[in-house]
């Protein structure tokens, strides 16, 4: 019997924190793992427009990870141009995609328009968005949703299997069996390695054993902050804000941080220490994904199901309000007492957040606190590393705010916690690569698995191809 033939190659993701994209040559068939947009600076965000590295049409399948769209938000772009296969991933995936996909297909249309505008005022070609809100629904129709520690059989001995890597709702880690010389060998992907001890949702599974392994390292570089630090500095924002009657800005993204932050104020709520200040939620889509919570207990970890055995709802509380149009949005601002906004994006690049920065960065009674992961480049990042000032809708806004960076309800698994996650992979994988991260990060984490833990290691580059043997 011949030794089968595999390949990997890296089209997003390698040498960066966003756009994953991994290809995955078995026997002939090509398994896409992931296919997420580029985030964080107009050179990497280009790349989302131009062609992928390999034909869709010769794609068999994709295996999607999670619903983020820095690893699903190409996938319309990818059926746009031919790709025909089934869009494998958990249940709870598959449910919050579609307003995902649908939010980020409208953000697309709209900054088409206003780009086109500009440059035909000067005489110039318009633009296309990469894909429209008409090309979602047949990529839609295409995702197929599975449990969490099933078989799911892909034809020819290939199997797939999900485990819950702990990140948002139905993250999962990927694992892929293949028929090898008689046996078989584990193809892993860790998609986005989540933190234990994180509100809601389960801790991270660990492998069992890998083959070859693919993980994340966003950071791999450092530690978080403990989770008892938060409350006293936001205790102390709290009565800063109702003291100045100011605003306590989060930028957050819809998925998965914004239903950690109303957890978080539910608590608050319970203890009476948001008595003075309303929480708004300025995001239409984050209401629509918490609602995909709501409809997902099953991946709710322990505390969170005791909670709602006791106390019932879990992610609304009285204080709690809605700004779901534009012009509720704007009202906000005009707010003359004590609240807190939580907004998106995350990463300050889009959305309603910039509305928000623009009309309360340069005052010194605003907080604006990041609670995720800032993409160098990003506009979140330029404000958390320091800028003075910052471009924000077409203007020049000086920073005045005070800063805050609760790393702790990062989604990520930390320098300790990515250790963590390969404890239990006693026997070195064949080769490990290194994916998803800054320079820094990828370096230091692949340095420890190689003389701490005896991995060979790889850290690819963009559209960088490796054989597996």
């Amino acid at each position: 019997m011949a030794t089968p033939q595999a390949k990997i190659s890296f089209h997003g993701a390698a040498g960066t924190v966003t756009g994953s994209c991994h290809l995955l040559e078995y026997e002939g068939r090509q398994i896409l793992l992931d296919c997420g947009t580029f985030q964080g600076g107009a050179d990497l965000e280009a790349r989302n427009a131009q062609p992928f590295g390999f034909s869709p049409k010769s794609v068999e399948r994709v295996i999607l990870s999670h619903a983020h769209q820095d690893h699903a938000g190409r996938l319309p772009k990818l059926v746009k141009e031919g790709f025909r296969g089934p869009i494998h991933c958990t249940h709870a995936t598959k449910d919050i995609s579609r307003p995902m996909i649908l939010d980020a297909a409208h953000i697309m249309e709209t900054e088409a328009g206003w780009k086109s505008k500009r440059l035909r005022r000067a005489g110039r070609e318009g633009i296309e968005p990469i894909y429209t809100t008409e090309d979602v629904e047949p990529c839609l129709q295409l995702f197929q949703g599975h449990d969490y520690h099933a078989d799911v059989d892909l034809g020819g001995g290939v199997k797939v299997r999900f485990t819950d890597a702990g990140h948002i709702l139905g993250s999962a880690t990927v694992e892929l069996r293949l028929p090898w010389d008689g046996g078989e060998r584990r193809f892993v992907f860790s998609g986005d390695i989540g933190q234990w001890g994180q509100a809601i949702i389960r801790d991270p599974e660990v492998p069992a054993a890998a083959d070859w392994l693919v993980m994340e390292s966003t950071y791999g570089d450092r530690s978080q902050e403990a989770p008892t630090n938060v409350e006293p500095e936001m205790v102390a924002m709290l009565a800063d804000t109702a003291k100045t009657k100011g605003m306590i800005l989060i930028p957050s993204f819809a998925l998965g941080r914004t239903q950690e932050m109303l957890f978080y104020f539910h608590k608050l709520a319970a203890k009476h220490q948001l008595d003075r200040h309303s929480v708004y939620l300025d995001s239409p889509l984050a209401s629509r994904v918490t609602e995909v919570y709501r409809a997902h207990p099953e991946c709710f970890d322990e505390e969170t199901q005791k909670l709602i055995a006791t106390q019932g709802e879990v992610l609304d509380f009285p204080g709690l309000r809605f700004a779901e149009t534009r012009d509720d949005s704007m009202r906000v601002d005009l707010v003359t007492e004590p609240r807190i906004v939580v907004a998106a994006s995350g990463m300050c690049e889009a959305g309603r957040v910039l509305h928000h920065l623009k009309h309360n960065l340069w005052k010194a009674s605003t907080h604006v606190v990041f609670v995720g992961f800032q993409a160098e480049g990003s506009l979140g990042r330029r404000i958390l590393d320091g800028a003075h000032s910052v471009r924000v809708l077409g203007e020049t806004v000086c920073v005045s705010a005070k800063l805050h960076n609760f790393s702790s309800f990062s989604a990520h698994a930390d320098r300790e916690g990515l250790h963590r996650w390969t404890s239990a992979i006693t026997k070195p994988p064949r080769k490990t690569f290194i994916v998803h991260g800054e320079e820094s990060a990828a370096a230091t984490l692949g340095s420890w698995l190689e003389h701490d833990r005896g991995f060979d290691v790889e850290i690819p580059d963009h559209h960088d191809s490796f054989i597996l043997d």
